[in-house]
């Protein structure tokens, strides 16, 4: 069992080729940032050699998500990128894990909050780069009619698509300066 769903885990482990694993699993819970639950289902691959850099591949979907825990601004979104604490040194094993996953979504998210009441929909995202600093490309698509509210004004999302490629990061200053590409273009 995986969080309350079921999962399955072959592989092999030897001294020339080292790790080799496989991960099946369905109807898998898990909270992510913010507060988003999640129930999953996916296929993952890990490949660990004794020599080289390591790979993990294979498809995540998510059948439903949902944000519900109330988001204060200030704190949650412009404290992320905005933090000058210093940047962590990192750990060398998630450095060295090349990435080359594919995320799904069945339903997509559902934000329902004090900031949004929106959902919000992909066909495909490709995740790749490193453990340490995933990239993701794809499209996202905000469905009309859903309502974000912040800093006392209200806005009602019509049909839009976000496509990018974009990387997540909890470093502020990476944070800072992709909030500058993505909102202070020229």
């Amino acid at each position: 069992r995986l969080n309350e769903g079921q999962a399955e885990m072959t592989g092999t482990v030897n001294a020339e080729e080292g790790l080799r694993a496989r991960l099946k699993f369905d109807d898998a819970r898990y909270r992510l940032q913010f507060g988003i639950t999640t129930l999953l289902r996916g296929d993952l691959d890990l490949e660990w050699p004794t020599v080289g850099r390591r790979q993990s591949g294979g498809t995540v979907v998510i059948e439903r998500a949902v944000l519900r825990r109330n988001i204060q601004l200030t704190r949650d979104v412009l404290g992320m990128l905005l933090d000058v604490r210093p940047e962590s040194e990192g750990t060398i094993a998630l450095d060295t894990i090349d990435l080359n996953l594919t995320l799904l979504t069945d339903q997509g998210i559902l934000i329902k909050n004090n900031v949004a009441d929106l959902q919000a929909d992909w066909g495909r995202l490709d995740v790749t780069g490193t453990a340490a600093e995933p990239l993701f490309d794809g499209r996202v698509d905000l469905q009309p009619g859903g309502i974000i509210t912040a800093f006392g004004q209200a806005l009602r999302s019509e049909p839009t698509r976000v496509r990018g490629r974009k990387a997540y990061t909890d470093s502020p200053k990476r944070a800072e300066a992709a909030a500058r590409r993505t909102f202070w273009k020229r």
